[in-house]
């Protein structure tokens, strides 16, 4: 099968829900700040992986991807003013003309997105990202960098793009600290905390699903994103 009739039979089943990332402030009570955008497919509610593969390796298949992103994009931002939404880019779809006309064209709504940097592996020297940061900057476009310490956003990465003012958070994930004690997930949130506020930046918590971790998260001053919180559809 020809890739465009692929791309063309995974757009057909594609869909998207919004996790709400959440803020305590002193008062106690909870703010939803943004909501990550996150692709699901309509037949199993999961992550569609094979679709998103053929995304990230191919510039016709990241075209029309993108091209149906921006569709649902304007259209709930559009209606909802307020709204804040996180946006996933690969590091590999950045590589494409494509992404940056996108996001060229998306500009006007800059206010309510936020760019996600994924962590996916892929070697990108100095000069390359520094060039994604000024595109991102040139823009207008805040940004986030996903699931710190795994893949390439590990702390190389992590100081490069800390560089930017553009830069708003850093994002860990507690699902790929799993295997670890509690204990010693708490050293690691403690530890990026910490980073973070030398840094000026947030710090967002992804996986929380129960509440003695909130309560935890609140004490340190820690945007929140996870199962525990409903989301929107």
């Amino acid at each position: 099968m020809r890739i465009f009739e692929q791309i063309s039979m995974g757009l057909q089943d594609l869909t998207y829900i919004l996790q709400p990332i959440v803020f305590f402030p002193k008062d106690g009570t909870k703010k939803v700040v943004s909501y990550e955008f996150l692709i699901r497919s309509k037949k199993t509610g999961r992550l569609p992986r094979q679709l998103l593969e053929l995304v990230l390796n191919d510039e016709m298949a990241n075209t029309l991807f993108l091209n149906w992103q921006e569709a649902e994009l304007k259209r709930r931002l559009k209606a909802d003013p307020n709204l804040k939404v996180c946006l996933n880019l690969a590091p590999q779809q950045l590589c494409f003309a494509a992404t940056w006309k996108f996001l060229n064209r998306l500009k006007s709504l800059r206010k309510q997105l936020i760019l996600e940097i994924t962590e996916e592996p892929i070697f990108l020297n100095s000069a390359t990202i520094t060039r994604f940061l000024k595109g991102f900057e040139n823009l207008g476009y805040a940004m986030i960098l996903d699931d710190v310490g795994t893949g390439i956003n590990r702390y190389g990465m992590i100081e490069h793009y800390s560089t930017s003012q553009n830069l708003l958070a850093l994002k860990l994930s507690l699902i790929k600290l799993s295997p670890l004690s509690e204990a010693t997930k708490l050293k690691i949130i403690q530890k990026y905390r910490a980073y973070c506020e030398k840094k000026e930046l947030l710090l967002v918590i992804e996986g929380v699903e129960d509440n003695q971790l909130v309560q935890t998260l609140k004490e340190l001053r820690c945007l929140q994103q996870g199962n525990f919180w409903p989301i929107v559809t």
